[in-house]
């Protein structure tokens, strides 16, 4: 009987995510740091048999994780269990589980970020300080989302901005006034969450993601926008957490982009009042082979 030959591994830097449960977490894949950049793990589709390679290789049972919340390092996890994904669109890449270990201060953080420990497990990360959003940020939100839709001609929610206001969250990006921003997320006709959108409201349905931060005067800007109609396929973008991928001081933003079938991920990068996607990893992506 022949060997079985696995794929190589890509290099570079696996960039996990999920939520806890409880005392553990399982962690999908996010993708790949590579230098200055973050692409797709491929799929069985475009190179078979790389989940077991993975599996066998950088996500294997007994591999160690530092886990982020808002940012900051705060715990570990030594992976005790490899799982399929489990989703609708099966991309054939593992999944991890294992047992949660978190400071004390972040014991009520769900959503976690994971680097490996050989790469992130000497780097400072500042603390865990969590922030509430305030009413500045609150109106400022209201506003962004009203000029995209008066930008786009979409349609107007009958009972204002705020009953379509899903989600908002606030988090500083450094330590100064000019890092803190907060992301917020509208729907109409939709909901930040996997599943379909109504055929009586597919004409008219749309997501908006903003991202804001303040001057130093407190006037509100915006760092970023998406506007996405739920006809052209359903990707509502939502925040999810922050980390600084490749330690040079400037944190990546993760979001959870919510598909009909499946959830996949953006990260978007930036400064001040300038910031781009830099990596969107569509939902379903194997379905299709992209």
């Amino acid at each position: 009987m022949s060997e079985v030959t696995l794929p190589d591994v890509p290099e570079g830097v696996f960039l996990l995510a999920g939520e806890r449960d409880a005392d553990r977490v399982r962690l999908e894949i996010v993708g790949l740091w590579n230098g200055d950049s973050l692409r797709a793990v491929p799929t069985e589709h475009d190179l078979p048999r790389i989940g077991e390679a993975l599996a066998a290789g950088p996500l294997a049972v007994g591999t160690e994780w530092i886990l982020f919340a808002d940012g900051a390092r705060v715990g570990e996890l030594v992976v005790d269990s490899v799982v399929d994904e489990g989703e609708a669109c099966e991309t054939g890449l593992p999944q991890v589980e294992g047992e949660v270990r978190v400071i004390p201060q972040a014991v009520s953080a769900e959503a976690l970020v994971a680097l490996p420990r050989d790469y992130a497990g000497r780097r400072d990360f500042g603390s865990y300080r969590p922030l509430r959003h305030n009413y500045a940020q609150r109106v400022g939100s209201l506003s962004m989302a009203s000029g995209i839709v008066a930008t786009e001609g979409a349609a107007w929610p009958s009972e204002g901005f705020l009953s379509i206001r899903r989600e908002i969250t606030a988090f500083a990006v450094g330590g100064g006034p000019e890092d803190r921003f907060f992301a917020a997320t509208f729907t109409l006709g939709d909901e930040v969450a996997v599943g379909p959108v109504s055929p009586t409201a597919l004409e008219t349905a749309y997501s908006i993601f903003v991202m804001g931060g303040g001057d130093e005067e407190g006037r509100i800007f915006t760092a970023y926008s998406d506007f996405r109609k739920a006809g052209a396929g359903k990707a509502v973008p939502s925040f999810f957490d922050r980390v600084d991928i490749d330690g040079d001081g400037a944190d990546e933003v993760l979001l959870r982009i919510h598909g009909e079938q499946d959830a996949g991920w953006q990260v978007i990068r930036g400064r001040g009042r300038f910031w781009r996607s830099l990596f969107e990893d569509e939902p379903c992506r194997a379905a299709t082979g992209g």
